[in-house]
């Protein structure tokens, strides 16, 4: 699926293949999830949508929720909110901050004075958190949390329903979060390293100067300088420079060096574009960008595809694996699976 809103204001979806109506009036807010949509309406209420159904989530105007590819909560009063099939679930019923990404719920509990996660239907304690002090702190990523316990000197991991010492004797918690990856600097022993599906590589003896991850790949600016990676078990010399500007987003490695947009493929430096875009996104190991035509492309493991020619197009959206835009003529146009679709 996906949304946009007619010149009449009317909040239309395009859902596979088909244009369909979902409101006679624009909504004020719209988030993808899965194959659910999420939106406010123009009342302010928080509806969902799922196989052609729309379920009422929270009657009123309440707070923003967060939503990520798999999950969306939201404060309703001080109760913290999941979406279910069925509409609304609570979680906690006294809630601080909270964070969601991708199958990952974290929140601090102020009734069970602790640091939870919600993950795949159940609640997890990671830490406790005693009465009056600050909030917790953590990272998170897809599937990954951790928790600096200052009183401890000592990193924790969350990590597909378990929880373990990441790494202790620290005075410091400097972590990259990613889907069944973390990398970390362990100032103990003095080690940069990455935890990979359960188990742990060293990749530097130096402190790096800057390093991401995401799902299943780490991008980091070595001590010396040098642009380097971590993807499968082995690490890999990208730039014997650092670039201008570097990403870790999905599976995806991408970087600016010398006017140009390059990404990597195989433990190798590969030029997306001989410039930088003036928009592009990244989803499912593609990147989808504007080019100097305003045309787009999608470039995915090294193969070109043109999804729309140039056309004056200003920009575009991607929900899911939907991209939409509207040309100087006015006309809204869908790519889906290769196929092109005018409203």
């Amino acid at each position: 699926m996906a949304p946009f809103t007619t010149a009449n204001d009317r909040f239309m979806l395009f859902d596979h293949g088909r244009f369909i109506e979902q409101e006679p009036r624009a909504p004020k807010q719209v988030w993808m999830n899965r194959d659910r949509l999420i939106y406010q309406d123009h009342t302010g209420a928080l509806r969902m949508l799922q196989d052609g159904r729309t379920v009422m989530l929270e009657q009123g105007s309440g707070s923003t929720p967060l939503c990520s590819d798999h999950e969306v909560a939201w404060l309703s009063g001080g109760a913290l909110k999941v979406a279910r099939e069925d509409g609304a679930y609570v979680v906690a019923p006294e809630v601080g901050v909270f964070t969601v990404q991708d199958s990952l719920v974290a929140f601090h509990d102020l009734q069970a004075s602790a640091l939870q996660v919600w993950w795949r239907g159940r609640t997890i304690t990671v830490a406790e958190v005693e009465q009056g002090s600050a909030a917790p702190q953590w990272s998170i990523g897809a599937n990954t949390l951790t928790f600096y316990d200052r009183s401890r000197s000592r990193v924790s991991l969350f990590h597909r329903g378990e929880v373990k010492v990441l790494f202790d004797s620290t005075d410091i918690g400097l972590v990259a979060m990613g889907s069944d990856i973390v990398a970390y600097w362990d100032d103990g022993p003095g080690e940069f390293r990455v935890f990979d599906h359960g188990r742990t590589e060293d990749l530097e003896p130096f402190r790096p100067r800057s390093f991401k991850a995401a799902d299943g790949v780490v991008g980091y600016v070595s001590n010396g300088g040098s642009f380097k990676g971590y993807r499968n078990g082995s690490a890999f010399t990208l730039l014997d420079h650092t670039p201008t500007e570097y990403w870790v987003q999905d599976s995806v490695l991408l970087f600016v060096d010398n006017g140009f947009l390059m990404t990597e493929e195989g433990g190798r430096a590969e030029v997306v574009e001989r410039y930088v875009p003036e928009q592009w996104d990244v989803r499912d190991a593609s990147i989808f960008y504007l080019d100097l035509d305003r045309g787009i492309h999608r470039w995915r493991h090294g193969q070109r595809t043109r999804i729309a020619e140039g056309m004056a197009t200003k920009r575009f959206e991607r929900w899911g694996n939907v991209v939409l835009w509207r040309g100087d003529d006015g006309v809204l146009r869908c790519w889906w699976k290769g196929k092109r679709y005018e409203y």
